[in-house]
């Protein structure tokens, strides 16, 4: 079953590269097909400040390898 976790970041080269670490843990851990990626980019509320900072927002979707369980962290 195709399953979708998302996931949202900065855009300065920090913020970029911990998005890929964080992504590239879960796919390790998870056991999972990774199907198509879907990038979109906005504005989000930063949780610090509350201020709106330019965003990628990204869609994973993917299939278990496994159990058909919801692979959520």
């Amino acid at each position: 079953m195709m399953r979708v976790r998302h996931f949202t970041g900065g855009l300065s080269n920090k913020a970029l590269h911990f998005l890929d670490d964080e992504i590239n843990a879960w796919i390790k851990e998870s056991n999972i097909d990774v199907k198509m990626v879907n990038e979109f980019f906005g504005q989000a509320s930063t949780e610090m400040r509350g201020t709106k900072e330019d965003s990628i927002f990204l869609s994973v979707w993917y299939e278990s390898k496994g159990n058909d369980k919801e692979i959520h962290q």
